[in-house]
């Protein structure tokens, strides 16, 4: 249990390290920028919308819909939008104006545009280096792994505490900081990883000298 729980500790340091939080920064970043970048394209496009909300989640799942609809049902073989002169809206099945399929050609192109789709894949990466980030134990179940451990010491168990608290603090600024200097400088708990490092040692070398002595006691 004390090696599992070093391992975790120095696991944690290294990815909760200024260094590794500031690589994770920059990926948040440019998702935001490019983010920002496809909101600005998709106001450009929806501005004379009569509807709200067009462009929006909701929306763009209802235009997937529409679009398996018409390549695989009502228009097999042609792209979607079919703008055809005789073709019809596969929602509402009428004729299609000239200023709608105007429209819909304008959102067919955001929707496949670069900005969307690199908005997108840049989210995807931010939250999949996210999701990377090893779980934080809280401080009951810290204090059931250091009792597993063998880890005594009231000071020994606050020590850690304190830094798991800081590794949990860190973890969550993630979400809500966008600079470097937002976040606190995490030791690198050698002092304490040190101290538990020599307590294996010292707990191994006691048990081969149990092992002797007991060996001696049986040949004697």
């Amino acid at each position: 249990y004390m090696k599992e729980l070093i391992i975790l500790t120095k696991k944690l340091v290294q990815e909760l390290s200024l260094d590794n939080i500031e690589k994770l920064l920059l990926l948040k970043n440019e998702s935001n920028v490019k983010a920002t970048t496809a909101k600005i394209i998709a106001e450009k496009v929806f501005s004379n919308s009569a509807l709200d909300g067009v462009g929006n989640n909701i929306w763009k799942n209802l235009w997937e819909h529409a679009r398996k609809y018409s390549e695989e049902v009502a228009y097999k073989g042609i792209k979607y939008p079919n703008l055809d002169t005789d073709a019809l809206c596969v929602l509402c099945h009428q004729p299609i104006s000239n200023d709608a399929k105007n429209r819909m050609k304008s959102f067919e192109e955001f929707v496949k545009g670069s900005a969307q789709n690199e908005a997108q894949l840049a989210e995807d990466n931010w939250r999949k280096e996210l999701s990377k980030l090893s779980e934080i134990p809280t401080i009951e179940n810290l204090k059931v792994k250091s009792d597993a451990a063998g880890l005594t010491s009231g000071d020994e168990l606050f020590s850690l505490s304190n830094e798991y608290e800081l590794f949990r603090l860190q973890k969550a600024l993630l979400l809500t900081a966008n600079h470097i200097d937002e976040f606190n400088i995490i030791t690198d708990c050698r002092a304490w990883i040190d101290l538990v490092e020599k307590q294996i040692v010292d707990s191994e070398i006691l048990a081969k000298k149990y092992e002797e002595d007991s060996k001696n006691d049986n040949t004697s």
